[in-house]
């Protein structure tokens, strides 16, 4: 069953589908795909790591980073309402992040814990999240002073067709021994 067909330079491409879910999924992959911010962040955290497209309020991201943040679209539309998101735990290869709130807690964490100095971070409604692999994976906790630790659910990244990765500080994820960390008082 011919679906849909698109032309590229003359040439007739037909794409056939048997169901509507695999047009879904033929075309979140293409969304995925035609995301360049998704992608520097893919070269950091591993072309493997699982991503999906949601909508912007979905269950499984943690509260504090639910929506999109105006001020962070240049888009006459405003903010979009689904978002693409990498899923921390087993699947990542247990990718978790540590999130807060104020620049100066995140300088205080990476001056405590040396290994991180280096760690990628990335910006998502003006909280910095540090990703990391950790050997345990306790639940998630977040903390009212601020502070999150998270090891499961899905963690906003960008948004279908953002060109620019929100990117605070480049780097690789870093392994974390989470027993060997200095951790703020409000995640213990």
């Amino acid at each position: 069953m011919k679906f849909w067909s698109c032309s590229n330079r003359n040439r007739e491409v037909a794409m056939e589908y048997r169901s509507p879910a695999e047009i879904a999924a033929a075309l979140e992959i293409q969304m995925l795909n035609d995301t360049p911010a998704l992608q520097a962040l893919r070269c950091r955290l591993g072309p493997e790591v699982p991503v999906m497209i949601v909508s912007a309020d979905e269950r499984c991201i943690p509260p504090g980073l639910r929506g999109v943040s105006a001020n962070s679209v240049q888009d006459p539309w405003g903010p979009p309402r689904e978002i693409i998101a990498v899923e921390l735990g087993e699947r990542s290869g247990d990718l978790a992040v540590v999130a807060c709130r104020s620049a100066q807690d995140l300088a205080w964490f990476r001056q405590a814990n040396p290994a991180f100095q280096e760690g990628l971070v990335t910006v998502w409604n003006e909280w910095t999240l540090l990703w990391l692999r950790s050997d345990a994976r306790p639940k998630n906790v977040v903390a009212a002073a601020g502070w999150m630790w998270l090891t499961r659910g899905a963690i906003p990244v960008s948004w279908p067709g953002q060109s620019q990765a929100l990117i605070h500080t480049d780097g690789p994820t870093v392994q974390a021994g989470f027993a060997k960390g200095q951790w703020p008082p409000a995640l213990l």
